[in-house]
């Protein structure tokens, strides 16, 4: 590999900015990427529309699952528009139906419970003692399922997942929250884990730089810390450190993973990936380095998705 330098000429005033203007957090870069949707089954997908719903809390989760799709979006555009049910088949190329139940169930069940056993003369109590008595267990389970599917039979995707919510009740314990209250919040989590596999995003993080300083001579272990210290105040600076530090040591796989990671916070993913790689040649066993490469790979899947969905428009 050639030894680059990370130096002011190398970047445009986008991505210096973008390095020295990133919150202040010890000893991490923060990198941005579009996650990509874990199913792209709706990706290119333009309009969806709700078919029928099964069960008894089909049409809430009906309603539910629509605002999250509606929800659905990049960079403030809308990823698909959700049209009304009585759209003909002309107006809509992915129909999505489903079936939502919720399920009440009360069992006897002994429990402990913190009660008063002795008051003063003004009732007040003065001795509390935990004491077991006969409670109900109220468990709701809701189970929930979505299916994607075109007019003519294609099954684009489908999912289904349960939640439930169990509570001990006993006589004297505050009120509980409604046996609807519960179902509505029970319906609501659901909605978002069938369609969060389905949205890509933007996303942004702070990713731990290396501190690995063995077999570096003691003064440039110290230069090495002022590089630490620096990504509190302007990461930038750090970066110049670790560049200049690599001209010197291009074999310490350290080094190569902070440049690396300073490329990608500057939007230079084919840069980081070549620092990344060097790093792994040297040090196999350079675990963030090989994260590094996941989280690219992840990166371009979500460029390519965003792409491939609003290309046609």
């Amino acid at each position: 590999m050639t030894t680059r330098i990370f130096t002011r000429a190398m970047f445009g005033a986008a991505a210096l900015f973008a390095l020295s203007a990133a919150p202040a957090t010890a000893e991490t870069l923060r990198v941005e990427g579009i996650r990509p949707a874990n199913d792209a089954a709706l990706i290119g997908v333009n309009s969806i529309a709700a078919g029928r719903f099964g069960g008894q809390d089909g049409d809430m989760f009906a309603m539910m699952l629509e605002d999250r799709l509606r929800e659905g979006s990049f960079d403030g555009q809308p990823l698909w528009r959700v049209l009304p049910s009585t759209y003909g088949r002309e107006d809509v190329d992915t129909v999505m139906t489903g079936y939502a139940q919720a399920d009440v169930t009360y069992s006897k069940e002994m429990a402990k419970r913190e009660e008063c056993v002795e008051r003063d003369e003004r009732n007040k109590c003065v001795r509390k003692e935990w004491t077991e008595r006969e409670c109900r267990r109220r468990t709701i389970r809701m189970t929930g399922e979505v299916r994607f599917t075109r007019y003519n039979g294609a099954l684009l995707y489908r999912n289904e997942a349960r939640e439930e919510q169990s509570l001990v009740i006993c006589k004297g314990d505050d009120a509980p929250p409604s046996e609807e209250g519960v179902v509505r919040t029970l319906a609501n989590g659901l909605s978002t884990r069938l369609t969060a596999p389905l949205i890509p995003y933007r996303q942004r993080t702070d990713i731990r730089v290396s501190e690995q300083r063995k077999g570096l001579p003691k003064p440039d272990q110290e230069l090495f810390k002022d590089a630490l210290r620096a990504t509190k105040r302007e990461a930038f600076q750090a970066c110049v450190i670790w560049g200049e530090m690599g001209g010197r040591y291009p074999t310490n796989s350290a080094l190569l993973f902070n440049q690396g990671l300073c490329r990608e916070s500057a939007g230079d993913l084919a840069g980081a990936e070549e620092f990344y790689r060097t790093a792994l040649q040297y040090n196999p066993k350079e675990r963030y380095a090989s994260e590094g490469l996941s989280r690219i790979a992840s990166w371009r899947r979500g460029d390519a998705q965003v792409a491939a969905h609003f290309g046609g428009e």
